[in-house]
């Protein structure tokens, strides 16, 4: 699909710059940050080209298997919106159905 016409306009412009990350490097930076971690090794198909393409990726060798691998800087966002059927005033909620990534989200914020 690409990006939006805007967002692609202000990048080419130079007034916003983005990183690429596939959706698989951004739950797992997702995860780092919420693990605490600074990083996380990712080993996926997707992952040859991100280094070119990414400024903030390193290479590290596997201290076991002497694999190279592709390594995403943790996130840790100011906020995370969790879309939750019932939650209460002290921040705890219930979620019905698929959960995906949005508890790693959560634990990975400040709020």
């Amino acid at each position: 699909m690409g990006m939006l016409r805007p967002v692609r306009a202000a990048v080419e412009s130079g007034q916003l710059e983005i990183e690429e990350y596939s959706h698989f490097a951004m739950i797992t930076r997702v995860t780092a940050g919420a693990a605490g971690l600074p990083f996380l090794p990712i080993k996926s198909t997707a992952t040859r080209d991100l280094p070119a393409a990414n400024r903030s990726t390193r290479l590290v060798t596997c201290p076991y298997t002497g694999e190279v691998l592709t390594t995403v800087p943790a996130l840790n966002p100011d906020v995370a919106i969790i879309h939750a059927q019932r939650a209460d005033a002290n921040g705890n909620a219930h979620i019905w159905g698929i959960v995906g990534e949005q508890k790693e989200a959560a634990f990975a914020s400040s709020v």
